[in-house]
């Protein structure tokens, strides 16, 4: 298993924002049946190295039918939307004309995509089984202001090892059938091991067993942070065995709202502690767990069967790392009134404890849903930064984080950029916004002013930009960060671990 504890700590790239891609051939696809599709092979057929460094770009309102899963085999893939306002490009697994349909992606190199509305439900209505079922050691997975909407087992199932998944900025929505809490799931690694999995930002609800799924496998790095989950079925987490684990700044809104029935023995929260083959190579397991809110409608509990219980919110595990850090002193158990809140699903616990077979799918009455709440409740200022807990796209605001150093008495007019993570260990991130389009460039310095390596130096256009960039050829030490425009230069210092 490959681990990233060289230097005895781990660390990983974060994702917020904006996808970066490197891509500079833009490729506009239009509506329709297999534009996508075709559109893709037409570039592959070029060569892996023209269609990597292709953007595929959709028209905002468009609907985009698939011909079959969006495939990519030893190239990676970019999508996004076009610039501007709309709604999102919509795609749709078509059915072909014996009536079946094929998942939405099927990913066997990177994907970033970024802006789109997929769904696992057919145009005529038929469920597939796993949005991005992905199906290649190594790849990873960027997923940035989508919606995934309605699957009947999981938004994402990894089928190979050391995959890594960054979901920022995003809704993932109706997966699973109510009638079946062991199923539906955000993420399913269906024993895999996990690279890194991010989480940051989104939003999930109506989600029947649990956001993630680990099935044995190890995750080097996972963070989860400032996520709404409502509505979540059976439990909440599973993570499984992890080195290192957050989970921080998140709303948990009928979480568990199934219950816990005799012999169950589920917790909102399950971590497993490192075995001895981990251990013995000197890893050790950090988590941390702070600043969250679990609320459970009491119109769910009310009507548990006798024989059910509200499920806790720790295992062993979690609790013991809860506990060495005072959690419970930042873990509140507030009901939050959201403006436009999704339906308690009150009528799908009923049936599921009496009629399991008749239980009811997702009500989704009022959508589309506004998850923003209002600002007198204690949680709307309980983050580690006074912000409100939660995905913070409802309230129109950027997560704020320990990791940025802020430069006194800045230029006027220079750009101001973050990095992140900070200490950096694989890969360090380089987010900034323009008001006008303009030519980037990024240099990294060792302390002694010499000149380590250019991080890009092209033209971007108006917008949010996020750079990754791989530091394994990059010894640990302190450096300093230089992001240079026609009008400004300005600084900020970074440590490599």
């Amino acid at each position: 298993m490959k681990t990233f504890l060289q230097n005895s700590i781990l660390f990983v790239l974060i994702i917020v924002g904006t996808i970066q891609v490197t891509a500079q051939n833009i490729v506009k696809v239009k509506p329709g049946w297999a534009t996508l599709n075709n559109a893709i092979q037409a570039e592959a057929d070029k060569g892996n190295d023209i269609v990597s460094n292709t953007i595929f770009e959709l028209k905002r309102g468009g609907e985009y039918l698939l011909n079959g899963s969006v495939r990519n085999d030893g190239f990676s893939l970019n999508i996004r939307a076009e610039d501007g306002e709309g709604e999102r490009p919509k795609l749709i697994p078509a059915v072909a004309a014996g009536g079946e349909s094929e998942r939405a992606f099927r990913p066997r190199g990177d994907v970033s995509v970024q802006g789109l509305f997929v769904t696992n439900r057919d145009e005529l209505g038929g469920m597939n089984l796993r949005i991005f079922r992905c199906s290649a050691d190594s790849i990873t997975i960027r997923v940035d202001d989508c919606v995934l909407d309605y699957d009947n087992q999981s938004a994402f199932r990894l089928d190979n090892d050391n995959i890594s998944v960054f979901l920022t900025n995003s809704i993932i929505s109706n997966i699973g059938l109510p009638s079946d809490a062991n199923n539906g799931r955000g993420i399913d690694d269906r024993g895999n091991d996990i690279d890194s999995l991010v989480i940051e930002n989104c939003t999930f609800y109506n989600i029947t067993s649990r956001i993630l799924r680990d099935g044995g496998g190890i995750i080097n790095y996972c963070k989860i942070n400032h996520n709404h989950f409502i509505n979540i079925g059976q439990r909440l987490l599973t993570f499984g065995e992890v080195i290192e684990a957050e989970y921080t700044n998140n709303l948990a809104f009928n979480a568990g709202f199934v219950g816990d029935a005799p012999g169950t023995d589920y917790e909102l929260l399950e971590i497993d502690t490192l075995k001895k083959d981990l251990t013995d190579q000197g890893i050790v397991q950090t988590v941390k767990i702070n600043n969250n809110n679990y609320f459970l409608n009491s119109e769910i509990s009310d009507i548990y069967p006798d024989s059910v219980s509200i499920t806790s919110i720790y295992n062993e595990t979690a609790q013991k790392y809860a506990d060495a850090q005072g959690s419970e002193n930042t873990q509140l158990n507030e009901e939050v009134n959201f403006i436009n809140g999704a339906v308690i699903p009150t009528d799908i616990v009923a049936k599921y404890w009496s009629d399991r077979a008749n239980t009811p799918n997702w009500d989704n009455t009022g959508a589309p849903y506004d998850f923003k709440y209002e600002d007198t409740s204690q949680s709307y200022t309980y983050s580690s930064a006074q912000q409100p807990l939660g995905a913070l796209t409802w309230f129109g605001m950027d997560i704020i984080t320990g990791a940025e150093i802020i430069i006194m008495n800045e230029p006027a007019n220079s750009l101001s950029f973050k990095t992140f993570p900070n200490p950096a260990s694989k890969t360090i991130n380089f987010s900034f916004k323009l008001e006008e389009g303009d030519n980037i460039k990024i240099d990294i310095y060792n302390m002694v002013g010499q000149k380590i390596t250019t991080v890009t130096n092209n033209y971007f256009s108006v917008g949010s930009h996020t750079i990754s960039y791989n530091l394994n050829d990059i010894v640990t030490g302190i450096y300093v960060s230089e992001i240079k425009t026609k009008n400004s230069i300005n600084t900020k210092t970074i440590i490599i671990k």
